[in-house]
């Protein structure tokens, strides 16, 4: 067999877990970085930490889309 639907659905399901612990690693990281450079940078290190995690995890969701569309496809051809 060449596409197996289960490791297709279980490396989705890692990608959106791994999204959700990467959007926390980096704030946490933030956070503390504006804790150690003195507190009142946390208005600066909080955005730009949630911009990072946000560029960081537009590759992982545009992956999950695309895994999905040759899941999508791969059922349409089956379905022939």
């Amino acid at each position: 067999m060449i596409f197996e639907k289960e490791k297709y659905y279980k490396y989705i399901n890692q990608l959106e877990k791994e999204q959700t612990i990467i959007y926390i690693i980096i704030m946490i990281l933030a956070i503390i970085i504006g804790i150690a450079t003195g507190g009142t940078p946390l208005i600066v290190t909080i955005p730009f930490g949630l911009f990072i995690s946000w560029c960081y995890t537009i590759g992982i969701k545009i992956k999950i889309q695309e895994m999905k569309w040759k899941f999508d496809i791969y059922n349409k051809l089956m379905e022939k």
